[in-house]
């Protein structure tokens, strides 16, 4: 049996939103034994998530996946808005009791040699490398430094989990590049999508541009690129599926060409591109946005659309099919092309086809490889 996989993650399995990480533990899953560890709760969350709260150092299998399993860690004390001594103290015994529950669950499994991946989770990064693992890998898929809740300490724990991971596995090539200097290796594995969830369309409207986002409506959106491209007598109509986490996104979603649909459940996503013609990620170029590998941009590309992106990462594996933009006068002339050009039976195939080999299923394999040296 391959070594089984222990994933300190950050984000929570099964919370709103994807994530790339729940997406590799499923896939991975498939490959070798994988428990999920869920970001731990804090004392300061026990009223609002009382269901957790119940199943706190517990172990339960995920439905439908025979070698999947989600481990609720211990109660953690709130560290975030500490400094000095105090932040030191308190995360000291955070990590001591992370390291307990992670002793205690491969106790209970009776694995004695684990692969451990840290999941952009450098908060635990001493509990990681006191634990006896086979190896650590560091899993990085945003620009920690231009992470609101890791500002205060996220650089210097991710400083120290690089120095104490046997490899480092990262989303995009803006952060390869960041960790060129890593004595470790430094392994692409860039996001993918669910070929499942995002089949292709019958048929896409061709006699204007209908335009769909799907994510989070939030601070990496460039509103005026949009109120701008709305405006355009060639744009019918903007789908928007996703939580409103702005003003501006408020106001967006009120706009008389923009069809809100809400927060949908992840396997519902893929249903809503339907109607349209082109995928829209509109991001700011910032120091945040410049380290992403956008998960949309293969879900828009799998249901056959077109795309229209912003110029804000290194997009050049899609540059077959992507054209960034860096102005609305570029947003312009490349919404008229796609509307000329792009809106073709085999365009629309040929886009679809370039996805599947994008897959979760892809992903996770090449992060089996990883993990097997």
């Amino acid at each position: 049996m391959k070594r089984p996989v222990i994933i300190c993650a950050n984000p929570v399995f099964g919370d709103e939103g994807l994530s790339s990480t729940e997406e590799i533990a499923k896939e991975l899953s498939k490959l070798r034994p994988v428990v999920f560890v869920n970001f731990p709760l804090t004392l300061s969350q026990l009223k609002s998530q009382r269901q957790r709260v119940k199943r706190v150092n517990t172990v339960e299998p995920v439905q439908g996946f025979d070698q999947l399993w989600v481990y609720e860690p211990p109660i953690m004390l709130p560290s975030n808005a500490l400094n000095g001594l105090s932040y030191a103290v308190v995360n000291a015994i955070n990590n001591k009791r992370y390291c307990r529950g992670l002793k205690r669950l491969m106790n209970d499994f009776k694995w004695n040699d684990v692969e451990l991946v840290n999941a952009f989770n450098p908060l635990y990064v001493s509990a990681c490398t006191k634990l006896k693992a086979h190896s650590l890998t560091y899993y990085c898929y945003d620009n920690i430094a231009a992470s609101r809740w890791m500002r205060n300490h996220g650089t210097r724990l991710e400083d120290r989990l690089v120095s104490g991971a046997d490899r480092i596995i990262v989303s995009s090539p803006g952060l390869k590049a960041k960790f060129s200097s890593a004595s470790v290796p430094v392994v692409l594995v860039p996001n993918g999508m669910d070929a499942s969830n995002f089949s292709l369309l019958d048929d896409i409207p061709n006699d204007s541009i209908a335009l769909a986002y799907i994510g989070a409506i939030d601070d990496r959106i460039d509103y005026d690129l949009i109120e701008e491209i709305l405006k355009l007598p060639e744009v019918s109509k903007l789908k928007l599926a996703g939580p409103l986490k702005t003003l501006d996104a408020e106001i967006l979603s009120e706009h008389n060409k923009v069809d809100y649909l809400g927060i949908l459940p992840k396997e519902e996503v893929g249903k809503a591109l339907t109607e349209v013609n082109t995928g829209l990620i509109p991001f700011v170029n910032n120091d945040f946005t410049k380290y992403i590998y956008p998960l949309k941009i293969n879900e828009y590309l799998g249901k056959g659309l077109a795309v229209l992106t912003t110029d804000f990462a290194d997009l050049t594996d899609f540059e077959v099919f992507v054209n960034p933009v860096k102005s609305f006068a570029e947003a312009t002339g490349e919404l008229k092309r796609i509307l000329k050009e792009d809106l073709t039976e085999s365009k629309k195939l040929a886009r679809h086809q370039f996805a599947l080999k994008n897959t979760w299923k892809h992903r996770a394999q090449t992060f089996n490889e990883v993990l097997n040296g």
